[in-house]
């Protein structure tokens, strides 16, 4: 299914509306491949051991918002937390590379910073998303 105009990723039930999004901040890295123990022979040539499984990463600042929008993005995107001590969730997002939505295991990586411009606005937050 191709993209469907209306959002890049869904946390569980959960889809994160574009205006969320900074106009220019979407990144997305799908389906990583990885190598294990690839190696360069002693004439130079590349031995690649590609795993069958690939990950992907996604990633976006936040515009400036009002707190109450900020915390329904954020109540949005816990409340589908599918282990709160990992900070795991099921994502559905929309693949680039095969012009499709597909679903994986991640988790938001790290700290997780909030900062504030004053008691009502947000600033701009990075929130990513890396599949396990």
């Amino acid at each position: 299914m191709a993209f469907n105009g209306q959002w890049y990723i869904k946390v569980g039930n959960y889809p994160i509306p574009l205006e969320y999004m900074a106009l220019g901040t979407y990144k997305s890295a799908p389906l990583q491949r990885q190598d294990n123990d690839s190696y360069v022979d002693a004439d130079g040539y590349l031995h690649r051991n590609p795993m069958p499984h690939m990950r992907s990463k996604l990633e976006f600042e936040t515009p400036y918002m009002y707190v109450g929008d900020f915390r329904k993005l954020i109540n949005g995107i816990v409340a589908n937390y599918t282990s709160a001590l990992e900070r795991k969730v099921h994502l559905t997002y929309y693949n680039e590379e095969y012009d499709r939505y597909d679903e994986g295991d991640f988790y938001l990586p790290g700290t997780v910073e909030f900062l504030y411009y004053n008691e009502n606005i947000m600033e701009k937050n990075r929130i990513a998303f890396i599949e396990y």
